[in-house]
């Protein structure tokens, strides 16, 4: 006697009193075609690269790979895309919901390719390498960028609220890293060739245990522009002898700066210590146990700070 029953995905086939289960049915994977442009993914599911991609675009303000769907996997699975040709191409645009892309690398031309454009709520950036493209962009909420590398000509903006980035390496040449609100970014390498290294715009976001470095530039290293915001912990590296170099800027009120430390580079540079370790801008921020390599370590400008104690300039 034979019978079969579904339970969940799987199927339970009864043959003579015994029973042997088959194996679930696994998810389709598609195959990413760039031979023409754009590959547009407007159905859920798991997608992957299966050979490298060197593509030369002709079309000004072509995009590559064009996101409508949510509930997306896209698997580089090791393999790269790389582009040359027209400007201002965009490798991956995302505008649905919940969409990963893991596993692999993306490099464009310098001067204008944005490897992200991202409006989609939710998007994971996970093991991926960024080479050499102008910008990306990330305006959903909740973005998570962990375990990957981006270098850009430009900036690298992740600007919807509760977004993270983890475990990363991220440098900005002509531009910077702006994030937040209420974002976290932990644990990573941050590097700004010429201009600020990271911007934190609006209220609630956590800098924490990161790596800052400044190199050749006329701005700070880490801007705060909001409210609420904790910089814990960082260390900061100054790697210039411009004068007018500033490790942290406070613009707000109620940011807690704590346990930081700004540091020269290693071996030092002509310019031992950073200008200014701290700037305040707006009274009602507290501060406590930094440790500042510069001329003026604290810069109160007339404002009024809470001083937890532990302060001091070297």
């Amino acid at each position: 006697m034979r019978d079969a029953r579904w339970i969940g995905s799987s199927v339970v086939v009864l043959l003579a009193g015994q029973v042997a289960w088959a194996a679930p049915h696994k998810q389709a994977q598609n195959v990413v075609d760039l031979t023409t442009l754009p590959f547009t993914i407007s159905e859920p599911g798991t997608y992957v690269l299966d050979t490298d991609w060197a593509v030369t675009t002709v079309d000004n303000g072509q995009t590559m790979i064009d996101i409508t769907a949510s509930d997306v996997v896209l698997d580089l699975h090791g393999f790269e895309i790389a582009q040359d040709g027209s400007e201002g191409v965009v490798l991956v645009a995302i505008a649905g919901d919940r969409v990963t892309v893991r596993n692999g690398r993306l490099k464009g031309r310098p001067i204008s390719a944005l490897a992200f454009r991202s409006t989609g709520g939710t998007t994971v950036v996970d093991s991926v390498n960024v080479e050499a493209s102008a910008n990306s962009s990330f305006e959903g909420n909740g973005t998570i960028i962990r375990n990957s590398q981006f270098t850009a000509k430009g900036g690298i903006a992740v600007t919807g609220t509760g977004s993270r980035i983890e475990l990363s390496d991220i440098s900005c040449n002509q531009g910077w890293l702006s994030v937040g609100p209420a974002a976290q970014v932990r644990d990573s390498r941050l590097l700004g060739i010429q201009g600020k290294t990271i911007e934190i715009k609006g209220d609630g976001t956590l800098l924490k245990n990161n790596t800052v470095s400044n190199w050749q530039t006329f701005d700070v290293a880490v801007a705060v522009a909001g409210n609420d915001n904790s910089i814990l912990e960082n260390t900061l590296q100054f790697g210039s002898p411009e004068f007018s170099s500033l490790a942290i800027r406070v613009t707000g009120t109620r940011n807690v700066i704590r346990g930081n430390l700004a540091v020269p580079q290693v071996p030092p540079s002509a310019q031992p210590r950073w200008a200014v370790g701290i700037r305040f801008q707006q009274d009602g921020n507290f501060y406590g146990n930094n440790q500042m390599a510069a001329t003026v370590p604290f810069d109160l400008g007339g404002t009024v700070q809470t001083d937890w104690g532990g302060n001091f300039g070297y």
